[in-house]
């Protein structure tokens, strides 16, 4: 269930790993602990957005051309560490994915 947490942050974001979490969190520190990663990297994410589209929005317009070109490389950035995270969570390994990794792990308690 680790992996799904990681292909549901790629296409749910903040949702998918929320659900993983809630389900399995008390059954298996592994699987929560990939999902509360999950579930940070994909929060994270939202609220560069959410500030980038404010930034566009105070700059009527303008900021959108740095904006664009950041969200574009933090999407790929998110899938890119979603597969490769995911796939040593497949492997049954405690990988940690950068920033988010050590806070999971002080959430989870492991």
């Amino acid at each position: 269930m680790s992996i799904v947490a990681w292909v549901l942050n790629v296409a749910l974001t903040i949702v998918g790993p929320a659900i993983v979490y809630a389900l399995y969190s008390s059954r298996s520190k592994f699987v929560a602990f990939h999902a509360m990663q999950s579930l940070l990297l994909g929060a994270a994410i939202t609220v560069v957005g959410l500030v980038g589209m404010a930034f566009s929005f105070v700059t009527f317009g303008l900021g959108v051309v740095l904006v664009a070109p950041l969200m574009v490389l933090l999407g790929i950035a998110d899938i890119v560490v979603s597969i490769l995270i995911g796939v040593r969570a497949a492997n049954g390994e405690w990988a940690e994915a950068p920033v988010v990794g050590k806070i999971a792990r002080r959430i989870v308690g492991v």
